[in-house]
């Protein structure tokens, strides 16, 4: 993962758990026929 990816999903993370929730796994893909990368973030909501 990147710098830059890295830096947003931490400051990301500081307001979901705000909101009572948890990043539980992050997927990295590339999109078909080029060599971009980008981040899915999976979420859970704990209660």
């Amino acid at each position: 993962m990147k710098g830059k990816n890295l830096e947003e999903i931490k400051e990301a993370e500081k307001n979901i758990n705000l909101y009572n929730g948890k990043i539980e796994r992050i997927e990295k893909l590339i999109l078909p026929n080029t060599d971009i990368e980008r981040n899915i973030i999976i979420l859970r909501k704990i209660k």
